[in-house]
């Protein structure tokens, strides 16, 4: 496979991946808002388009990181929670591999 290949391949890999984020966020948000508004409140009541701020975010992830779902007793949202937050990290993961090799990449292959 070449190099061309393998970058357009991962590049639809990793926008379906993305799309797939942001669809469970915006999953997450709604089944808290609907049943856990103290909860969403506390996060700071976040939302893919009005209030994506940076303080929001940061919520998510502590949310998801520090595994506070647990605390809501809610087997569904807690599946969804463990999805995401798995995928969480191996986005960080593969971002962080991208941006290293990049330089190395594009001095190998220019």
């Amino acid at each position: 496979m070449s190099i061309e290949a393998l970058l357009i391949v991962g590049f639809v890999s990793l926008f379906c991946t993305v799309a797939l984020w942001l669809l469970l966020c915006y999953k997450l948000f709604k089944r808290l808002e609907r049943d856990h508004p103290e909860k969403f409140v506390a996060m700071g009541s976040p939302d893919l388009g009005d209030n994506n701020t940076l303080k929001a975010n940061i919520h998510l992830f502590k949310f998801l990181y520090h595994k506070e779902w647990v605390a809501l007793d809610d087997p569904e949202l807690a599946t969804r929670a463990g999805f995401m937050r798995t995928l969480m990290l191996g986005l960080f993961i593969t971002f962080t591999l991208i941006f290293l090799s990049a330089p190395i990449l594009a001095t190998r292959f220019s």
